[in-house]
């Protein structure tokens, strides 16, 4: 499985990432059986169980790739308590306690409290990171057969700016040699901003850049009929509540109209500019701030009941599984986001640029530094941009102000697992139909309800409406799996299933007109399971194929077709075009896990996973084109490209063949026993990474390709238990790439030597 959703590392220490990916596919993670988006801290969780490939398909929606189930941490019937303390590199402090167990004397009410503290630097992410996590649970056996679970798990996440920039910078200095510096392996042929250290320089946002609370309440009723028939359901309610703040960084020339004269002929601004060569004009690096979301909600309830029954018809037994669930969804900000002016518009009778010549020289200067001088790089707050004009918060200057999207999804299942010939078969046929709508409404910049739907005739330009999918999406998906058992020691199966992934809200049209749909994807798979000498080697060998059709996806380029707005306008912005693609991955999974002594522990895995983009939908004029795009994928295909210009590539940063291994040992006597070490590695395979530049003015498109080198990461751990009485302790040491392989692969920076150093007891 790899957590990775973009490069090598581009993951790693991202609190905010939920994303799982198996075999490049994003899969589905559920916690006590509800869908979960929000991200999940291991300490509220005491098991996880990971199904890849088309197995994921048995728990519906959103599992085309896998699936993985996390349970949540409640009580025994004992009381169990448990801190550790956590210390490492890049200021990392993490403090864990775990405290479960009965609250009555017949223990029939139990509780469980995991609460964990997290504040980490790092090079590999965000500049600081604050977490603060925990997980109250209550189980009450109402009676000897019916149990309910009732939680809130919740998340407050607080990160000060945003992952180092990459600002192009091919400015010369006066001797001519150029102030910006290549990275290696960095795609591209333009130069970033020089820095002492690309990887560790940041620029200080406004403020906090973004705080995160999440709620999720959930309450769960199982009840036992009997051996053969139990019942299950509830409800789980998500609640993402984010403040932002956002600004941009960028080199601007001395003379750009925007800043003010009075700025322009100021010494102190004079004396922040960096000279260039022959007759560029001097330069100086201006720190916007941009828009602040003041309160952008997300509140997605999930009802579920499911009914598992077991019976026989003659010598074949099944067990079989009957699910519901229906998810309305509502995500949207609460208010119109914050925009701030930042110069003159060059017509001086404009209430901006008069309301930006009014402020002082003092607040203006504060947005400029010398791109030379990193140490006059500040913190900014609340009272220094505050004193910047503000735009009206309807961001459209017409009637609407804001639009709340608004979800349905209603999904049924069943899954009949069958036996034969004494456990020898086994069958799983499984059936999943869904229904997804995506609809908005619509809102003045007072919060005032305007309407759902399409906009009135003849509104302002920039009216919003309220069309997120033209037409529901419905679905049946069939899966089939089929095991053969000729032994204890042997097994072999094999997969298959066909889904719709209704997706996010594909709310507009392709360039002929056609509404965007729900991407076909359809994953088969075939594997070998080895068991041998009484469980000491485990073999297990599956190979894959999967084939996605017809998904909407997003191009940096001018040269797909152009998209059209619901509401029959052209979006003359060859940023953010979808284009339906289609992509195939197929390969194999090798892993090996020996013990040839109890204390002593092998494994190893190799995989390959080759994911190709098989078709682009070709160049189509579109209903309202935009000529000079137009023109620009017109000059594209002649000049020899076209829509399978993009074969081959793969469509996210994951390398072609991997390979992962550990050993570890335990030593079991004498003075050094309880003590284990393990060291282990991972190999990615060479990659390529691409840069795609489009100019804004001519739509022409520059593709910058470069292949990223295969390497190895090493990391070694060791750690020490110790019985004191009723005390059991806990030291632990991880080194994570041993040899401090810092190297730039594509996409970010691979995240260097770092150590991490952890005690515990359990008490």
């Amino acid at each position: 499985m790899d957590t990775s959703a973009g490069g090598v590392g581009g993951s790693r220490d991202n609190p905010e990432n939920s994303t799982l990916l198996v075999r490049g596919i994003s899969a589905a993670t559920l916690k006590d059986g509800f869908r979960r988006f929000v991200p999940i801290d291991s300490i509220t969780s005491s098991r996880a169980d990971i199904i890849k490939g088309p197995g994921g398909a048995l728990y519906g929606q959103g599992a085309t790739g896998g699936v993985v189930q996390v349970s949540s941490v409640i009580a025994g019937n004992k009381p169990v308590a448990r801190f550790s303390q956590s210390f490492g590199s890049y200021d990392l402090y993490r403090t864990e306690f775990l405290w479960s167990g009965p609250i009555d004397k017949k223990k029939l009410l139990g509780f469980a409290l995991p609460v964990a503290y997290q504040t980490n630097k790092t090079s590999a992410m965000y500049y600081r990171t604050d977490t603060l996590v925990f997980n109250p649970a209550v189980t009450f056996k109402l009676t000897p057969n019916t149990t309910i679970l009732a939680s809130i798990d919740y998340r407050f996440n607080e990160r000060d700016n945003v992952r180092g920039n990459f600002i192009t910078d091919n400015t010369r200095a006066p001797d001519g040699s150029f102030y910006g510096t290549f990275i290696d392996g960095r795609p591209g042929n333009n130069r970033v901003l020089t820095t002492p250290d690309q990887r560790n320089f940041r620029f200080e946002g406004p403020d906090t850049f973004r705080k995160e609370r999440d709620y999720v309440r959930t309450i769960r009723i199982d009840h036992r009929f009997n051996d053969n028939l139990q019942w299950w359901g509830g409800l789980s309610t998500e609640v993402l509540k984010v403040r932002e703040r956002s600004f941009n960084v960028s080199p601007r020339n001395a003379n750009d109209t925007s800043i003010p004269l009075k700025i322009r002929n100021d010494p102190r601004f004079l004396a922040l500019l960096r000279p260039t060569f022959n007759n560029g004009q001097p330069q100086v690096l201006d720190i916007r701030p941009n828009n602040i979301v003041r309160s952008a909600t997300t509140i997605r309830p999930t009802y579920k009941t499911e009914l598992y029954s077991a019976f026989e018809t003659g010598p074949v037994k099944h067990r079989m599984i009957v699910g519901a669930s229906y998810g309305p969804l509502e995500s949207a900000n609460d208010a119109p986001n914050t925009n701030i002016f930042y110069g003159n518009t060059n017509t001086p009778n404009d209430p901006v640029t008069q309301l930006w010549e009014a402020l002082p020289a003092e607040v203006i200067l504060t947005r400029f530094r010398d791109l030379r001088d990193y140490t006059s790089v500040q913190r900014w707050n609340n009272a220094a941009y505050s004193q910047f004009p503000q735009a009206p918060e309807s961001a459209y200057g017409g009637v609407s102000a804001y639009q709340t999207s608004l979800f349905w999804d209603r999904n049924l299942y069943i899954n009949l697992q069958s036996s034969f010939f004494n456990d020898k078969i086994q069958t799983i046929a499984g059936f999943f139909d869904t229904r997804n709508d995506r609809l908005a409404n619509v809102y003045d910049r007072n919060g005032n309800y305007l309407w759902g739907g399409p906009a009135p005739a003849g509104s302002p330009s920039g009216t919003i409406n309220g069309i997120r999918r033209p037409e529901p999406v419905k679905n049946t998906a069939p899966s089939f799996t089929l095991i053969w058992l000729p032994n204890d020691t042997f097994r072999i199966y094999g997969n298959v299933m066909s889904a719709l992934d209704p997706g996010p809200a594909y709310s507009a049209y392709d360039g002929n007109g056609i509404p965007l749909t729900a991407p076909v994807v359809s994953n088969m798979e075939a594997g070998v399971r080895l068991d041998l000498f009484r469980s000491k080697l485990l073999l297990n060998v599956v190979a894959f194929k999967m084939k996605d059709e017809d998904r909407p996806v997003s191009f940096g380029a001018a040269i797909q077709n152009l998209l059209t707005n619901p509401g029959g306008t052209a979006n003359n912005s060859g940023f953010s075009a979808f284009v339906n693609t289609n992509s195939e991955s197929e390969g194999f999974d090798l892993k090996i896990d020996y013990l040839p002594m109890r204390n002593l522990r092998f494994n190893l895995g190799a995989a390959m996973n080759d994911v190709q983009i098989t078709e682009i939908a070709p160049f189509v004029t579109p209903a309202n084109p935009d000529p000079v795009r137009l023109a620009a994928q017109e000059r594209f295909v002649a000049s020899g490209g076209s829509s399978s210009r993009y074969l081959g590539k793969p469509s996210t940063d994951i390398s072609k063949y991997t390979g992962s291994g550990f050993v570890r040992y335990e030593i079991d006597r004498g003075a050094l026993k309880n003590v284990w070490f393990m060291a282990a590695a991972k190999y990615l395979g060479r990659r390529e990474a691409e840069l795609i530049t489009v100019s804004t003015s001519t739509g022409d498109i520059t593709v910058d390709r470069r292949d990223v080198p295969d390497h190895f990461v090493y990391d070694f751990n060791m750690g020490y238990r110790k019985k004191f009485g009723r005390y059991t302790t806990d030291f632990r040491l991880n080194v994570a790439n041993v040899a401090d392989d810092d190297k730039f692969y594509g996409a970010t920076w691979q995240v260097g030597r770092t150590y991490r150093l952890s005690a515990g007891v359990n008490f």
